[in-house]
């Protein structure tokens, strides 16, 4: 039993927390388990047996329930205690920790400008994120403290619980006295503080009747999107992330699109902002038309991408609220994680809400980070053994595997979950074969499986078939065996001609790509939810996973985007070894930044909110990283005294299988 009005009790970390359960009648034997499902205290005729010295027992004497005391409570004691009575009744409490918040940020930024006067008026909204976790009726308590300048300033300010009111504020000058906010969770401590420059609304300014639209459901709650974060995770290649005070889209028309149901474009309520998906601060700006050039990059023929974009968030928000607020309680060990999981989802109503999931032998509580992880770690571990290609995967199953096919069933049922969890499709299936799956396509434009063939391949072939198709007639003798092996390899028994060569690595494509995996494909069809399917699935074209796939692709760029210090002032070796970590992340590999951010955030792709970098005094044999995957938080050892010593411990963790220890 959870009940609203006694479901719940607050702690401050370091604190001692007081537990009473006061809804069932005092029992002589009864047990208490913490939130791990472990017994911490058992009476048995008044004879007491602790497994936790933290734990003291306060006896009640209303004669109702009982009441222990947790001392010195951390943020893992964060969740709901049992109190289980002879009878079998049991009666939950959540202990809710209120823990030091990161640094808030501002968004809902409104601005006026008045006329023709170089005055700006506006308002700014100070957001946290909270850290505590209870029951699905509680609701978090952010207080707010602003500090500002009351004399000589150059502008007006006004208060009102969580967002400023700026009055006055003049364009013209490129400069202002700052404001300052901070945050705290109920009674728990203060955050750090985040600041704001009011002359900073004139960035925000534009006539642009987009804008003005967009401001306009900002003020009434319908849209807290930070379009500039949304925009740096899906930026290609090596292109430098964006970074911007304020979104800005061109509307040029719909992209070309296969016949599927209208997408709708409506935000019904602020429900769909899902946990992990936090308003950030964007710290420098660009112009319009910097945005405009990154956003608007070249594509199909009247794609607008940043339409595209925002088309697939909202896709993919609808398809997180079709989930329910049921959580399944699930169990999996790392060393079984894709049996465990297959095992769990041939249950078809698992898709119906989240999950929280416990891997055996390993700290932590799943809040969101641990999710993501398994996820994370499945899609990886299936990509050898149940798909083919390098860049670009294809669902596979040898002839002496055959029925084993019904998995496919499942990583079906299992795709559709966990990309509706995880808010990104969480693997680059090709995307020919892809259509195959969403909408049993059977004719793929030329160019995409040209595209996706290419990207199949490993490396080698596929520069030698790039060779070839560019270049034929330079060819060697050699070149030209290793060509004719890949045809022999394909079953593509015909003589090699510059003439029909094109011709020949279409059909190659075509029976790579949509013909051999179809029956596969359909499969994986039918383990997606219909409500999935309608809401996400069937309004996906190729343009959309052109840009769900570049969602995945993590650069140095887009991580170094993402980060931002724990505090705006850093003493000497706290900068020196920030720094340290930036250049580190500078010279990683594709392979090598998707390890570091699934250690840091349980996922192998750029998140949509910020990475925070915090700082530990540990030194010597104990001098590591700590990851704080729920948080998206990173505790780097501030002794490193120099960057090889920094570098050649990074490397050692980055080879060594740092998902299974210092992720919190």
């Amino acid at each position: 039993v959870l009940t609203v009005d006694g479901g719940f009790t607050y702690a401050n970390v370091n604190m001692n927390a007081t537990l009473e359960w006061r809804y069932l009648v005092k029992d002589s034997n009864f047990t208490v388990y913490n939130p791990e499902g472990r017994i911490i205290l058992e009476v048995q005729n008044d004879n007491l047996t602790y497994s936790d010295d933290r734990v003291v027992y306060l006896d009640s004497s209303r004669g109702q329930g009982a009441s222990l005391s947790l001392l010195h409570v951390t943020g893992r004691d964060n969740g709901t205690y049992v109190y289980n009575t002879s009878e079998n009744d049991k009666d939950g409490l959540t202990l809710v920790v209120l823990e030091k918040l990161d640094p808030p940020s501002f968004n809902q930024i409104n601005v006026t400008k008045p006329g023709h006067s170089n005055l700006v008026s506006g308002s700014v909204r100070c957001f946290a994120v909270p850290k505590g976790a209870g029951p699905y009726f509680y609701q978090p308590n952010i207080q707010t403290n602003w500090i500002y300048p009351t004399q000589d300033v150059g502008y007006n300010i006004m208060i009102k619980k969580d967002v400023a009111y700026i009055k006055n504020v003049n364009c013209a000058v490129n400069a202002s006295q700052p404001i300052f906010c901070q945050a705290r969770e109920g009674l728990g401590p203060y955050s750090e503080r985040s600041h704001f420059f009011p002359h900073y609304l004139y960035d925000f300014l534009d006539t642009d009747s987009d804008i003005d639209r967009y401001i306009s459901n900002i003020t009434r709650g319908e849209d807290r999107t930070d379009w500039s974060q949304i925009a740096n995770v899906y930026a290609q290649g090596d292109n430098p992330p964006i970074s911007v005070a304020r979104p800005r889209w061109e509307q040029n028309g719909r992209p070309s699109m296969p016949a599927m149901p209208v997408i709708n474009l409506a935000l019904d309520d602020t429900s769909s902002e899902t946990e992990g998906e936090s308003n950030t601060e964007s710290t420098n700006p660009t112009t319009p038309s910097q945005l405009d050039e990154n956003l608007n990059v070249p594509g199909a023929e009247g794609v607008d991408r940043n339409a595209i974009i925002k088309e697939v968030e909202i896709c993919l928000r609808n398809l997180t609220k079709s989930l329910s607020h049921i959580q399944q309680q699930v169990e999996i060990t790392r060393e079984n994680l894709v049996d465990n999981l297959l095992n769990i989802y041939s249950d078809p109503c698992i898709v119906e809400g989240s999950l929280h999931i416990k891997i055996i032998g390993e700290e932590g509580s799943d809040w969101g980070g641990v999710s993501r992880d398994v996820f994370t770690s499945f899609w990886s571990e299936v990509s050898l053994t149940y798909f083919l290609g390098d860049l670009v995967h294809v669902p596979y199953l040898p002839p002496h595997r055959l029925e084993e096919m019904y998995k496919f069933r499942l990583m079906g049922r299992i795709l559709s979950h966990s990309t509706a969890v995880l808010g990104y499709i969480p693997m680059a299936i090709c995307k020919s074969t892809m259509m195959v799956t969403i909408i049993d396509a059977t004719e793929i434009a030329e160019d995409v499986l040209l595209e996706d063939f290419l990207l199949y391949l490993d490396n080698e072939d596929r520069t030698l078939l790039q060779s070839a198709m560019d270049h034929f007639q330079d060819l060697s003798e050699d070149e030209l065996d290793k060509v004719q092996n890949i045809f022999v390899k394909f079953d593509m028994g015909c003589v090699l001609q510059e003439e029909t060569l094109h011709k020949q690595i279409l059909k190659m494509a075509q029976n790579e790509l949509v013909i051999k995996p179809r029956s596969l494909c359909e499969k994986m069809r039918e383990g997606i939810p219909e409500v999935h399917y309608a809401q996400f699935w069937s309004q996906m074209s190729l343009d959309h996973l052109t840009v769900l796939y570049d969602r995945l692709k993590p650069t140095p760029n887009k991580v170094l985007a993402c980060l931002r210090s724990e505090t705006l002032f850093l003493t000497e070796s706290r900068r020196r070894v920030y720094g340290y970590f930036k250049d580190f992340i500078r010279t990683l590999t594709e392979r090598e930044l998707e390890i570091l951010l699934q250690f840091i955030t349980g996922q192998a792709c750029v998140p949509k909110r910020l990475i925070t970098v915090q700082f530990s005094q540990l030194s010597g044999a104990e001098r590591r990283p700590i990851a704080h995957t729920c948080s998206f938080s990173i505790e780097l050892p501030e002794t490193y005294e120099n960057y090889e010593d920094f570098e050649a411990e990074f490397r050692i963790l980055l080879t060594s299988d740092i998902l299974r220890f210092d992720t919190q």
